[in-house]
């Protein structure tokens, strides 16, 4: 156990990551680091593609967090001794919420097993509602309170010029 914990602290420094010494005895099977710096999510906006449901059209709108290898698999593991989601008593350590720029919440996630859910993801509005022009997520690790915030994302192509 000693040499994992060794190779994950040469690890994290070597990635640049700040490292703070594990507590405790280094042998113990909880031995955790207190804390490794990590960088905000990268958001990059990925398509709008219309859909019907339930009689009615909907916009979705998708996104990609390019630098979700980062994150810990921790964020992403069932946590019933935090508070529930709704009622999903066993909702991720980790919440992922989309806001406006103007910090209107479009939707969350709360129930994520793997970073790679984040591959594509989004929010949907119905069809005729107002897009919102750019976006940004906040990742929350609820177990420590930390909050990462990224990037704003377009919501439009960029456009291409043309060629003659």
């Amino acid at each position: 156990m000693k040499s994992l914990v060794v190779a994950l602290i040469a690890f994290a420094a070597s990635s640049g990551a700040q490292v703070v010494a594990p507590t405790g005895s280094m042998t113990a099977p909880s031995v955790a680091l207190q804390r490794v710096s990590l960088p905000p999510p990268i958001l990059k906006y990925l398509a709008q593609q219309s859909y019907q449901s339930g009689g009615k059209t909907w916009v979705r709108v998708t996104y990609e967090i390019t630098n979700r290898a980062v994150y810990p698999a921790v964020f992403w593991t069932k946590a019933p001794s935090l508070p529930p989601c709704g009622t999903n008593a066993n909702a991720s350590r980790a919440w992922v919420d989309i806001f406006a720029e103007n910090g209107t919440r479009l939707y969350g996630y709360c129930a994520a097993t793997s970073a790679d859910e984040f591959r594509v993801f989004g929010f949907q509005l119905e069809q005729g509602a107002a897009v919102p022009a750019r976006v940004y997520v906040v990742i929350t690790d609820r177990a420590t309170g930390r909050k990462l915030h990224s990037n704003m994302a377009t919501t439009e192509v960029p456009q291409q010029p043309e060629i003659h």
